[in-house]
């Protein structure tokens, strides 16, 4: 724990950046009323309800410091690790499983964007109670787990996985499929939560205009959804960002790779044979099935915080793996030990690189809002008081930040939306226009119009 939040606490620091703003203006002027009234859904706008009334929350709470943000995700981040370590504490029943798995989890190198950005304030939140809610189902409290599975529902589009995630423990743990009645059990347990997701499901689509809004158009074609798997197996796998890197233009030789290699650890280590096997089987379930998830409804778009919860399903095998791996060394004799002590020793390095690699990310994104803080000042320092009605026209607005994480699709940003919330909130007037011509926005005739081009973080006057 001491380890993971060292790793975690650089990032911070970091500030505001991009699409904050836009979410930060929207708590700013919307009442509380207002605010309750997103339960409905609209085809026009994300449904989180949950998830933005806790946003709401925070901006009241904490205005335009970021600080405080960054502290709320780490904690809900916390909150799924403790989670994490009880479910695999229950599902191996072994404590150096649930170490290992707690520990993956607590420095998986994609959570810089669920806790560093808080645009994605939702991720952290929604994983929490998709843990907890398998936690308290496993733990036959299901009351508990009707009321956190609901929550996950409103508060993310993650949360759509209550049902499917639940079912797949109750066939790998509970069902007897000789047996009807433990079929009609398993259906019992999970009734109400599947009263609620096609209510959910029912409201979204119904009241929506049959349609689930979306910040992206996916391509759904099987070469396509063979490709996303592709990226999504080798960006969860590889580390350091220079392997990450080769994503792009070796996709399909990497996953090859890392294919063979889990065939090739799979015979030497053969899981099958091990009275933990359940939970394998588990762990593999929740990768495919978190991972499809975003796949069918995002890709080509992708992005690190997809990989987030995705990455509870990998620390939970990598977490039984290595305990098997310690059971195979401290039982078995001469070259027998070699394979496991191998596959030990490559878990640990694995391990090992990801504090490194979160450091370095913290850098970036500290970096990220500081360019973004010296544009939204130089901005005022170069126009310290634009007429009423005036339009800021900037140009060369910076998308991301210089050194974007490889392979150049995820954070951290810079001014990629929102650059005019920033810019108004800093001058607090609302007779302003700020546009880009990143946009190709028109231009009112016979506006008052300053030219801004930016350039290094800092912006001068003129085009």
């Amino acid at each position: 724990m001491v380890v993971g939040t060292v790793a975690c606490a650089p990032g911070l620091n970091a500030g505001f950046v991009s699409d904050d703003y836009g979410f930060l203006r929207t708590a700013a002027t919307t009442s509380l009323s207002r605010q309750l009234g997103s339960f409905m859904p609209s085809a026009a706008t994300f449904y989180r309800p949950l998830g933005d009334l806790l946003f709401w929350v925070e901006y009241h709470l904490f205005g335009y410091h970021a600080l405080p943000y960054h502290v709320v995700a780490f904690g809900f981040h916390i909150a799924s690790v403790i989670l994490l370590l009880l479910l695999v504490r229950r599902l191996a029943g072994g404590w150096l499983a649930a170490v290992v798995a707690a520990y993956v989890f607590l420095t998986t190198i994609h959570l810089h964007e669920v806790i560093w950005w808080m645009a994605d304030y939702h991720y952290a939140p929604v994983t929490a109670l998709l843990l907890g809610t398998t936690l308290a189902h496993a733990c036959d409290r299901r009351g508990l787990a009707f009321a956190l599975g609901s929550a996950g529902l409103f508060t993310s589009e993650p949360g759509i996985l209550v049902v499917p995630i639940l079912a797949l423990y109750e066939s790998i743990y509970r069902v007897d499929w000789q047996r009807r009645r433990t079929w009609i059990e398993c259906v019992r347990r999970l009734l109400p939560l599947m009263i609620v997701t096609i209510a959910y499901v029912g409201l979204r689509v119904g009241v929506a205009g049959g349609r689930f809004h979306n910040e992206t158009v996916p391509c759904r074609g099987v070469r396509c959804l063979a490709t996303g798997a592709m990226d999504y197996l080798n960006r969860l796998v590889l580390r350091p960002n220079r392997l990450i890197s080769l994503d792009t233009s070796h996709r399909t030789t990497i996953a090859l790779l890392i294919v063979l290699a889990g065939v090739l650890l799979a015979v030497v280590l053969r899981p099958w044979a091990w009275s933990t096997w359940p939970a394998v089987l588990f762990a593999l379930s929740w990768i495919a099935l978190s991972s499809l998830l975003f796949i069918v409804t995002l890709w080509p778009y992708s992005s690190d915080r997809f990989l987030y919860l995705p990455d509870a399903g990998l620390a939970i095998l990598l977490g039984v793996a290595a305990a098997q791996c310690w059971r195979l060394i401290n039982e078995g004799a001469g070259l027998h030990r070699l394979g496991p002590i191998a596959v030990l020793g490559g878990v640990a390095v694995w391990m090992a690189l990801a504090p490194p690699m979160l450091w370095s990310r913290a850098q970036l994104w500290n970096a990220a809002g500081d360019e973004v803080r010296s544009i939204i000042e130089s901005t005022v320092r170069t126009v310290p008081d634009p007429p009423r009605g005036t339009i800021l026209l900037f140009h060369r607005v910076p998308d991301s930040y210089a050194q974007q994480i490889p392979p150049g699709n995820t954070g951290p940003y810079v001014f990629r939306n929102d650059l005019d919330a920033a810019i108004l909130h800093r001058y607090g007037r609302a007779d302003l226009t700020v546009l880009t011509d990143r946009r190709g926005n028109a231009v009112p005739a016979g506006s008052t119009i300053l030219q801004l081009t930016i350039s290094d973080g800092r912006v001068r006057q003129g085009s």
